[in-house]
């Protein structure tokens, strides 16, 4: 996954940590996790991650 792309990604709509995990269903520290490269979303994470940030799922994951 491209950590830079939805740390961008979030903060292009505003969001803060905390509101991205609340409208997908995670812990503010899985977020945290991703954003730092630390650990990868799950693929049924990455859709509504896609869907929140309105994002090409290609690009999210890092396939430009």
């Amino acid at each position: 996954m491209n950590t830079g792309v939805l740390r961008d990604a979030r903060r292009r709509k505003g969001l803060k940590q905390r509101e991205l995990a609340e409208a997908i269903g995670v812990h503010v520290r899985v977020v945290q996790s991703w954003e730092y490269g630390t650990k990868t979303p799950s693929l049924k994470n990455l859709v509504k991650l896609a869907d929140v940030l309105e994002l090409d799922l290609n690009e999210l994951a890092g396939r430009n």
